[in-house]
């Protein structure tokens, strides 16, 4: 995507041009380096997972583009810096979560979402505490917050839908949900009650709440700060990044292939749901495909 000219805030309300940059080119060579390093590695089931679910990605970003329009950047919201400042300081916050253990200065944080998430608990039984504390700690505390410095719904991932949206939702929805109801019936789960419980759990867990806060909060900042294909490979890096906890846990405390993993699995998905975000207007897309993708890797 040609990006610079998105920086001069006469031009933050454009369409651009959506060709493949530096930045893009770069990402993709990156993905696919990590990919192989995987599998020279010994893992070749991420490495695998990696390659597949890139190239499927890609698959769906090409058919997007007949579909929906040229990607545009919105004005500045209020107090832009403060809450590009409050953004990152969350999205470092929660990523320290994904260690387990926080360092003790930040216990306060711990506390103050843990707390909240088990008094939402008893008014809301129907998910489960995990779900209720990643909605709190993504969503809901950064939202008071940036709402308070004047920020709007469109600032942080929900502005108006543009043309195609309903279709890309779908497009990229089915393939995932039929693998999501069909891993959900060979596991026994497949009442509609059970399915439909599932499904808000995951909605909450990882799908929406994931989403807004790197595909509504940061891609914005970092679109802003750096222009839409930079931007976007910006918050994708972080998004891969961010996991780095659980990937040392998986590759056993192996630094180099952590972040290989990140980046062969998790930061390709922030990547294509950046894409797919700035093209459409706002998360619901992305969050829908997020969960369902999600959704599809719990049950199996």
């Amino acid at each position: 995507m040609t990006v610079d000219r998105s920086l001069r805030p006469e031009n933050r309300t454009r369409s651009y041009v959506s060709r493949p940059g530096i930045a893009d080119a770069a990402f993709i060579t990156l993905w696919a380096v990590s990919a192989v390093a995987l599998a020279f590695a010994g893992d070749r089931f991420d490495a695998l997972q990696g390659l597949v679910l890139g190239a499927a990605l890609l698959v769906l970003m090409a058919l997007t583009r007949r579909i929906t329009g040229q990607p545009r950047v919105l004005a500045s919201p209020r107090n832009a810096r403060i809450g590009a400042g409050v953004v990152l300081a969350v999205v470092v916050l929660t990523g320290f979560d994904a260690f387990g253990r926080p360092p003790k200065l930040l216990g306060w944080w711990s506390f103050l979402h843990g707390e909240a998430a088990l008094l939402i608990a008893r008014v809301v039984p129907i998910l489960d505490l995990q779900s209720l504390d990643n909605s709190v700690r993504y969503v809901l505390l950064p939202l008071i917050v940036l709402f308070a410095l004047g920020w709007r719904l469109r600032d942080v991932g929900f502005g108006p839908a543009r043309r195609g949206t309903l279709r890309t939702a779908l497009l990229w929805s089915a393939p995932s949900g039929l693998g999501y109801v069909i891993a959900a019936i060979a596991i026994g789960d497949h009442k509609l009650a059970l399915l439909f419980q599932r499904f808000l759990t995951d909605v909450f867990r990882n799908g929406y709440a994931e989403e807004i806060l790197f595909r509504g909060m940061l891609l914005g900042v970092a679109v802003r700060a750096f222009g839409l294909s930079t931007g976007n490979v910006v918050q994708a890096l972080v998004f891969g990044a961010w996991h780095l906890g659980a990937d040392l846990h998986d590759t056993r405390g192996v630094v180099w292939l952590a972040l290989a993993d990140g980046i062969a699995t998790q930061a390709i998905a922030g990547y294509a749901f950046g894409w797919l975000t700035l093209r459409t207007g706002n998360v619901v897309a992305a969050g829908a495909a997020h969960t369902f993708y999600d959704g599809g890797a719990i049950f199996v």
